[in-house]
């Protein structure tokens, strides 16, 4: 969702977005190497 629908709407208004805040909720923590939300901030 975030590369397909939001960052293009970023993109499109010259805005880079460096990095994203999140409340470490339980869908933005776990193991590093194969948590999905982690693997999508590597690419």
């Amino acid at each position: 969702m975030l590369n397909e629908d939001n960052l293009p709407i970023f993109e499109g208004h010259g805005v880079m977005v460096e990095a994203i805040l999140s409340d470490n909720g339980r869908e933005f923590c776990g193991s590093k190497d194969c948590h999905p939300y982690n693997l999508l901030l590597l690419l």
